[in-house]
């Protein structure tokens, strides 16, 4: 039954070969209240300190509530920044010459919100000092604010700082990646990444590579997608489904013959949770369905009946019946189906 394997692994990659098989989405923003609440909670400029567990559990609910929550209408999104966003004069950080790290970082860390949570609008744009690209320079004077955080004494404090600035620089880095800014997009995807991992977060590392993995599978580069795939599941695949299903998808393309990793991909993509956005969820449960039928129809030819597609029945019809025509050459080339070798008596007629 290996042959049939193998063929329906190549005829079920046939679909997948153009790389469009990652839909476009786009993930929802949560609401500005929202967003606060749950920032606010790797700041923690008051209060008890909380340690890095409970820091990383936090950044997790962050970005995951990020990712399935829905937008807000447009009214209820500018009366909301109205009342949640503390006024600032100017994001401009000769205007904070003077001033100490946390008025820097608050400033910053403000104006930061304030960019990402508001709905578009007319930007100037400037060079970026991190890619060499263009960025708005809203977000740069933002950026360079939340450079203070790098003052703070080390040690805890630090962390939950350099955490919050992580967590910034995802959210610039999403909104440019999804307005197509492709190079500052990934230098802050890096960036948050190489941020939070030096805080000790390592679940907001992992989903930020996870989102730079999605990003460049839309960019047509995959081979680099699979490596920050990769990386991010490896810092935490058990709370980041959308890398450890991405990462399984590309591996499942890559296998060629090897059964056993084919096997362990598709575990992968079978155990994995739920995804991050509503058409990549569609996309795994089509996944799920298609090796469920390759499963069965590998053992069981009238399983061909029940395919999604004429394709995958004629494939599957037409692989059973290579595998039977496979055997029965075998057989007749090792004499199975040969009769038994016994010398032949003939009774010929007598003459009259």
């Amino acid at each position: 039954m290996a042959a049939f394997v193998l063929v329906a692994f190549l005829q079920l990659h046939m679909p997948m070969v153009s790389g469009a098989f990652i839909p476009i989405a786009h993930f929802p923003s949560p609401t500005d209240s929202q967003l606060l609440a749950e920032d606010e909670a790797l700041i923690v400029e008051d209060g008890p300190f909380v340690s890095s567990q409970e820091v990383d559990v936090f950044s997790l609910m962050s970005l995951s509530t990020e990712l399935s929550r829905s937008v807000p209408p447009v009214s209820e999104k500018s009366s909301q920044v109205e009342k949640v966003m503390p006024p600032f004069i100017s994001l401009d950080p000769e205007a904070y010459l003077g001033s100490s790290w946390e008025e820097r970082f608050k400033a910053g860390d403000a104006g930061s919100r304030y960019f990402t949570d508001t709905e578009d609008k007319e930007h100037t744009w400037t060079r970026d000092p991190m890619s060499g690209g263009g960025v708005p320079l809203e977000m740069k004077h933002a950026e360079t604010l939340l450079l203070a955080a790098e003052d703070a004494p080390a040690g805890n404090l630090w962390k939950a700082k350099a955490a919050a600035r992580s967590l910034r620089m995802y959210h610039h880095a999403r909104w440019l990646a999804e307005r197509g800014h492709v190079l500052p997009a990934e230098f802050r995807f890096v960036e948050a990444a190489e941020l939070a991992r030096r805080a000790r977060r390592s679940v907001l590392a992992s989903h930020a590579l996870g989102r730079l993995g999605y990003f460049l599978l839309q960019w047509r580069r995959t081979a680099e997608a699979k490596v920050a795939l990769e990386e991010a599941s490896r810092l935490n695949s058990k709370t980041n489904p959308l890398a450890t299903y991405l990462h399984a998808v590309l591996l499942r393309q890559d296998v060629g013959p090897d059964i056993a990793a084919l096997l362990a991909a598709e575990e992968s993509i079978l155990t994995v949770g739920t995804q991050p956005s509503e058409e990549l969820e569609m996309e795994r449960i089509q996944h799920v369905e298609d090796i469920n039928f390759w499963r069965l129809a590998e053992s069981n030819p009238h399983h061909c009946l029940t395919a999604r597609t004429v394709a995958h029945g004629l494939i599957c019809a037409f692989g059973h019946a290579g595998f039977a025509f496979r055997q029965a050459v075998i057989g007749l080339s090792s004499g199975e189906l040969q009769p038994p070798n016994k010398p032949v008596s003939l009774t010929l007629p007598t003459s009259p």
